[in-house]
């Protein structure tokens, strides 16, 4: 159950001369819930390092630094940020995410991770913004890109 938060204004009307006397009014207000709401993220590692046996997964958040959003950076904190642990398949998947832009990371321990990258060897921002797969991604360090 998500717990609601319900309010209530009390509104005192004072009457003019000649009238009864004062009527209180209650208004409800209700807030929809004071659980934010969160996303699912599923996806497959295709390829890693062949020494790679346990592997855990984070998404670190992206915090932009350019106008347009493309710029920025991210910093992992694994006492903080989302994680998981990597199934059998290489399977992943997140349950409850805060919905924003993340960098998906992979390793047997944050000091071993390597980022998801995109085809020009970039680490890949993720926009999720509602349940989201991310298909196959690759964890394979930048050289091996260019």
């Amino acid at each position: 159950m998500i717990p609601t938060l319900a309010l209530a204004i009390a509104l005192t009307l004072t009457p003019t001369a000649g009238q009864q006397p004062h009527a209180r009014v209650y208004l409800p207000l209700v807030a929809s819930s004071l659980q934010p709401q969160t996303v699912s993220v599923t996806g497959r590692i295709a390829a890693m390092p062949a020494n790679w046996r346990f592997v855990t997964v984070w998404l670190a958040p992206f915090t932009p630094t350019s106008p347009d959003g493309r710029w920025g950076f991210f910093v992992l904190d694994p006492s903080v940020h989302p994680q998981t642990t990597m199934m059998p398949g290489g399977w992943f998947h997140f349950a409850e995410v805060l919905p924003g832009r993340y960098v998906l990371l992979a390793g047997p321990t944050p000091e071993e991770m390597l980022a998801h990258r995109n085809e020009w060897g970039w680490p890949a921002v993720l926009d999720l913004w509602g349940n989201t797969d991310v298909g196959e991604v690759v964890m394979l360090p930048a050289v091996l890109y260019h």
